[in-house]
């Protein structure tokens, strides 16, 4: 009753689908009612449909709708010895749909086998990213060595330089006698 209440009330949304998809599969496994459930299960189908195109219903939902109901529900259909005609033309119907569920099921594995490989594509394009950034900081670290060796041997030239200069410059200075005070008195001598 509430999922009939909710399946008219919500047009649209995924909660009329779930209400939907939960009548059709009440209608064919308590009821075994074949006609009910397709059609239940028939618009229930078109409205994840829809969601599921339009980036509203993720795919898993998808999936469990095909996997875990709607398929279900219709092999325990076609299990029941039913010999009525009308029966049969529901059941060609119910097949019809169920060709769908299974293209859409194909569809759902080869989006993820699209997904998967375009991971696997940002990984190897993550990894050689990483790999010539490695490069390019190797590179960085190299001319960087080199320029530290060439600041350290232009710093021991410079020592190497003033030292050089410093006694020239020392032996310049004592070259020139400063005057010399005179001494008076002996060097033991206070005042």
């Amino acid at each position: 009753r509430q999922a009939a209440d909710l399946a008219s009330s919500s047009a649209g949304t995924e909660v009329q689908a779930d209400a939907l998809s939960l009548l059709g599969h009440l209608e064919g496994f308590f009821q075994e009612d074949a006609e009910k459930a397709y059609e239940y299960h028939h618009q229930a189908y078109q409205i994840y449909r829809m969601l599921y195109q339009n980036g509203q219903l993720d795919k898993w939902k998808m999936y469990d709708f095909l996997n875990l109901d709607a398929l279900p529900t219709y092999q325990k259909l076609v299990e029941m010895d039913s010999k009525r005609r009308r029966q049969r033309k529901i059941m060609k119907k119910y097949q019809a749909l169920s060709v769908q569920f299974a293209e859409t099921l194909t569809e759902l594995a080869s989006d993820a086998q699209i997904r998967l490989q375009n991971s696997e594509l940002d990984r190897r394009l993550t990894n050689a990213e990483l790999s010539n950034k490695e490069q390019e900081l190797s590179e960085k670290s190299t001319e960087i060595q080199k320029k530290n060796s060439e600041l350290r041997q232009k710093s021991a030239e410079l020592q190497h330089k003033n030292l050089n200069e410093t006694p020239l410059a020392a032996g310049k200075t004592s070259a020139k006698r400063q005057p010399q005070r005179k001494r008076t008195g002996s060097p033991g001598s206070v005042r």
